[in-house]
């Protein structure tokens, strides 16, 4: 490994050295790195790195490599001396991939534009006004399999060259690993690494369909016109965008790459395709790969905003939003199996997630509030709602997934209005199931949130300021119950099941759930590094 790692000094000549913080005058002039070879069996990774300095000139070295399979090719700047806008552009005689402009490109070569071997050429862009200086690494990889993994950022990672950690990688990969279709269903979007690897496509031939709440249509504070219909959106560079006239939100946030291809690839979580949703916000996304059926799930909802909701196909004789009335009545789809994992798909309207997640409820509205619901064993809440009270009964037909917890029940939440998941959690904990729940430190402010609620029921309940920075937000949308996983775009509220457009997955797995159970406890330390403890219970 160690002849792979440092080949690029045989092949270059001169290189350029960072040491002791310094750069040499004399950059890299470009060379061969070589061939590498398709990963089977077990094969190691074949990697190459080599130091780039690139000038405020325009000028770029320019590498050539031989490359017999997948292989990506990333940059990672030294931040101490640089943190410009550069592009990767890596060319065959028959294919082309361009990265995103921004401080950490990233571009993945597919192993089927690889067949038989093909010689590539590398160059920079450098879209910034002074020298950047880091160093290039090109990888060979292994063909993406069956499976589901978990991926999140690292926002408080100020030492880090990029706070998106893989997030933003993984999404990109996404994209990029369409070949046929590209549907990207999202309420916010305007990282410019995803504008750019969304036109990339378009301009590839790939048909690319972006469904957009209605928010955007017209330049705003809140909304993401320029990045999706603007002269530089992906409207411009040809996807087809459509913005969803919902009854709600369409609060949707998934990418599907070749939903009719034998190796579809889908990505869904809490993460909008915005700078702050993958640098500053807490996030993460589930990419699931190799289940046609499932894919044609969230293929068949595109399908369906598209048909019933787009702001030109707006039927007045049935009705003037796409209302309730106006979707089709969906049901849940599923288990399918992923490898170690089954999958289950719910999309709100049609779909009550929340049913899945605690329990059907029943809601009444009073004059006053029920002295039952004071008791610790009580199996209904009551709160104030104008001049009168609502009070929820929970658990008529058991608490759902929230009822089959035995050893954990973890939460990270941007937003917990809905009563019975309160209840479901108190009952969890008094049957001695271990809890903790984080929720983002305005949602928390809210009079109907939760977390006061569960931190009386003697529940850790962490409220999440990540940091001095108010744009830090807890924006995860997760409940782990022992080996399932409860993830998607739903904020647990009575606005995300009966007027949102939402998606929903359930994940049962061991391998699958270890890995959020491990990603919420770092939630946790890091939290606690913070000095933020759970609450005092306001």
């Amino acid at each position: 490994m160690s002849f792979f790692l440092n080949r690029w000094a045989l092949y270059l000549g001169v290189a350029l050295l960072v040491a002791g913080g310094c750069a040499s005058e004399s950059a890299v002039s470009g060379g061969d790195l070589g061939t590498f070879e398709e990963l089977k069996g077990d094969r190691a990774t074949e990697v190459v790195e080599v130091d780039f300095e690139l000038p405020a000139d325009g000028t770029s070295p320019e590498f050539t490599f031989v490359t017999c399979g997948r292989l990506s090719v990333t940059t990672q700047q030294f931040r101490h001396m640089s943190w410009e806008r550069i592009q990767l552009v890596v060319n065959s005689e028959s294919y082309t991939r361009r990265s995103w402009r921004g401080r950490s490109p990233y571009v993945t070569i597919p192993a089927e534009m690889t067949e038989g071997c093909q010689e590539y050429t590398l160059r920079f862009k450098h879209w910034g006004e002074a020298r950047a200086f880091g160093r290039l690494r090109v990888e060979t990889q292994r063909a993406p399999q069956a499976g589901v993994e978990l991926f999140y950022n690292t926002p408080d990672c100020f030492e880090c060259d990029d706070r998106a950690g893989q997030l933003r990688n993984a999404l990109i990969d996404t994209i990029q690993s369409a070949t046929q279709t590209l549907d990207v269903a999202i309420y916010g979007m305007d990282d410019p690494a995803i504008i750019d690897a969304i036109c990339e496509a378009a301009t590839a031939g790939v048909e690319v369909r972006v469904l957009t709440d209605e928010t955007s249509e017209a330049p705003g504070r809140r909304s993401y016109y320029d990045a999706l219909f603007g002269y530089e959106g992906v409207a411009s560079c040809g996807a087809q965008v459509e913005a969803v006239r919902s009854y709600g939100l369409m609060h949707h946030k998934y990418i599907l790459s070749d939903a009719d291809s034998a190796s579809p690839t889908i990505a869904v979580g809490s993460t909008n395709l915005t700078v702050a949703g993958l640098e500053e916000n807490h996030n993460h996304m589930v990419v699931i790969r190799g289940n046609r059926d499932l894919a044609q799930q969230f293929k068949q909802e595109v399908d369906q905003l598209a048909r019933h909701c787009a702001s030109d196909r707006l039927d007045d004789r049935v009705c003037t939003e796409c209302s309730p009335a106006c979707t089709e009545d969906r049901s849940e789809e599923g288990p399918f199996a992923v490898d170690d994992t089954t999958v289950e798909a719910y999309f709100s309207l049609g779909d009550n997630a929340l049913n899945v997640l605690r329990g059907e409820a029943r809601v009444e509205m009073v004059d006053a509030p029920n002295p039952a619901c004071e008791a610790d064993d009580a199996e209904c809440a009551c709160r104030a709602s104008g001049s009168r009270f609502l009070c929820a009964y929970c658990g008529e037909n058991g608490y759902g997934l929230m009822g089959e917890a035995e050893e954990r029940l973890l939460v990270s939440m941007y937003a917990a209005t809905d009563e019975c998941f309160g209840v479901a959690l108190k009952h969890a904990a008094r049957r001695g199931v271990e809890t903790f729940a984080i929720f983002d430190y305005v949602k928390a402010g809210s009079q109907y949130s939760r977390d006061n609620y569960i931190c009386e029921a003697g529940i850790p309940t962490y409220i999440a300021r990540w940091g001095d920075r108010a744009q830090v937000r807890n924006h995860n949308k997760i409940v782990l119950v022992d080996d399932a996983v409860f993830t998607g775009s739903l904020n647990l509220s009575k606005s995300g099941v009966t007027e949102n457009n939402e998606s929903t997955v359930v994940l049962r797995g061991e391998r699958i759930a270890g890995q959020f159970n491990d990603y919420l406890r770092a939630e946790v330390r890091l939290l606690n590094h913070r000095e933020i403890a759970p609450s005092d219970c306001l």
